[in-house]
């Protein structure tokens, strides 16, 4: 997605829910309750090296990821590899990191 206009960042603790519809397109899970609704979705895309950006979902208290339970996301980003001379991504173990905290 495309965030051309909007600032270069959004700190999760300024989380908004329309952010999250211009990047995740589907959210399932195996719990009966279905996926937990996020307050809102952060982003940053300032890093230092210009490598790569972080998206975030924010959830409420007592509302986030169960343990013991599947959860599936499809996302709408792009994934390209660093121009020549670039310096390395700083995640070596792949696009996707997932914390749940």
């Amino acid at each position: 997605f495309n965030l051309s206009g909007s600032a270069a960042s959004l700190r999760p603790e300024e989380a908004r829910q329309h952010i999250c519809g211009r990047f995740v397109r589907e959210l399932w899970s195996d719990d009966g309750d279905g996926f937990p609704l996020p307050i809102g979705c952060a982003y940053d895309e300032s890093m230092v090296d210009g490598s790569h950006t972080t998206y975030s979902l924010v959830f409420g208290a007592r509302n986030g990821l169960r343990a013991a339970t599947r959860y599936q996301m499809v996302v709408d980003v792009r994934s390209v590899a660093p121009a020549a001379g670039a310096p390395a991504a700083l995640a070596p173990d792949g696009a996707l990191q997932l914390w749940s905290l």
